[in-house]
């Protein structure tokens, strides 16, 4: 890790932004690291005084970049992508200071006017070290220090990316978590690492939960008798149901000891009692990462960057719709089986218009951790104007597989753009090329694999 090569191409970078006095479009990606990014992004050029406007977008495809092309501005910052466009950018961006934020894997050549901030040009691998939102936190924090109260944010977003390895941080990202926690942002407790902390009734927390494998985890009525035995309460006087942040430490500490005892756990292994991570929110990382990615693929990125700036409290009617689409495109999976080819390689998950192309990734990471056991995994579904693919890697893939590399070589067979991380890719594949493409893969994946 080189953080101070990181710093000082930091300082060059900002430059732009600190003696920019006219319009500045900013576009940031639309899951919860964009969302982050950009929120940082607007919090520090705010402070500053600067004008500016934002949106957030699914992918910086060569659609998208005509249309922004044609927004009148003098400065494009660009958060949590750009780096694996920047021939695009330039092509579509003649002339235009452009300043750029990403961890991402550069691909192009760079030119005179673009000022690129990319952790990879230090050294450091965008993929597990620093989230989109922590490159931006640090390229900002030159511009103002306004923005120190918000570092959370940078760890909410490597969350969301799933930069987090046996519940722990890394490299850039531990930095920065050492920072939030000196500035009271985040507070660690120890504690049973269960999704939904907050936001969950705890029986359904137990019941759906990955980390845990209870004998009875998939019966509602027998999660809700296993927290009655315990003596711990699933509705509060107010009739709202009880969360695994209302309980006392020591509720928490006894039903942590019964899960490992009647999950037939002898130790810790699992790491089921841990860090946990809770925000100023008062939500924990993860869950936080869930709901500002309800947002985007909700089509409200700008209400999860008013969550996360505070300047709304609540996304409930958002979470709801979003739960409900996720249900209905599971059970499209679940009742079409012939959606799902498996080889000996991989799982393709072909959706076609079955399920939206904002929600594939999704539906396919849900799928890799619960229902497939491929180690690697693609969800292809119809968009607009082509084909959304989105490319997953099991963790204990690294250093075999590089779904980065196999999907940009599958493109210049395909045609269609493609980017990503060693074990998390996309495409956008042309209309009608979905077989064409499987069958690239195939071929790539079966040189090295299987798996």
């Amino acid at each position: 890790m080189d953080l101070k090569k990181l710093e000082l191409l930091a300082e060059k970078v900002s430059e732009p932004l600190k003696n920019e006095t006219g319009k500045i479009h900013a576009v940031s990606h639309f899951d919860a690291d964009g969302i982050c990014a950009g929120s940082i992004a607007y919090q520090a050029l705010k402070a500053l005084g600067k004008d500016f406007d934002i949106e957030f977008i699914k992918q910086l495809e060569e659609d998208e970049l005509k249309r922004i092309s044609l927004v009148e501005a003098d400065l494009f910052l660009f958060t949590d992508l750009g780096s694996g466009q920047l021939d695009n950018i330039q092509r579509y961006l003649p002339g235009k200071t452009i300043v750029i934020a990403d961890h991402h894997e550069p691909q192009g050549e760079e030119w005179d006017k673009l000022y690129h901030l990319n952790c990879h040009l230090a050294g450091i691998d965008g993929k597990d070290e620093v989230s989109g939102a922590g490159v931006t936190y640090i390229l900002m924090k030159h511009l103002t220090k306004e923005i120190c109260p918000y570092v959370y944010l940078t760890l909410v977003g490597a969350a969301g990316d799933v930069q987090k390895n046996n519940g722990e941080f890394k490299s850039v990202n531990n930095e920065l978590l050492s920072e939030a926690v000196s500035l009271d942002a985040i507070t660690i407790k120890k504690g049973l690492r269960l999704f939904g902390r907050s936001t969950r009734p705890i029986h359904m927390a137990l019941r759906y939960s990955n980390e845990i494998d209870l004998p009875f985890s998939d019966d509602e009525s027998k999660c809700i008798a296993f927290l009655s035995n315990l003596g711990i309460p699933i509705m509060k006087n107010n009739n709202d149901w009880v969360t695994l942040a209302d309980l006392t430490d020591e509720q928490e500490k006894k039903l942590a000891t019964a899960i490992i005892l009647n999950s037939g756990i002898t130790s810790n292994c699992n790491n089921i009692v841990g860090n946990v991570f809770i925000i100023p929110t008062k939500h924990e990382l993860r869950e936080f990462a869930t709901m500002l990615n309800s947002c985007g693929r909700m089509g409200s990125s700008m209400e999860g960057l008013k969550l996360c700036l505070g300047m709304i409290d609540s996304i409930d009617h958002i979470q709801k719709k979003y739960k409900r689409k996720i249900a209905t495109y599971l059970g499209f999976v679940k009742n079409k089986p012939e959606m799902l080819r498996t080889t000996e390689n991989a799982s393709y998950l072909v959706a076609g218009d079955a399920i939206e192309d904002n929600f594939i990734g999704t539906i396919i990471s849900i799928l890799a951790n619960s229902y497939i056991d491929s180690k690697i995994c693609f969800g292809l579904a119809n968009s607009v104007n082509g084909i959304k693919v989105s490319g997953r890697a099991d963790k204990s893939l690294e250093g075999k597989v590089n779904l980065k590399e196999i999907v940009s070589n599958a493109v210049e067979v395909t045609g269609g753009e493609g980017g990503g991380h060693s074990l998390a890719s996309g495409a956008k594949l042309p209309p009608g090329v979905a077989d064409a493409f499987i069958a690239e893969i195939e071929k790539q994946l079966s040189e090295i694999g299987p798996f």
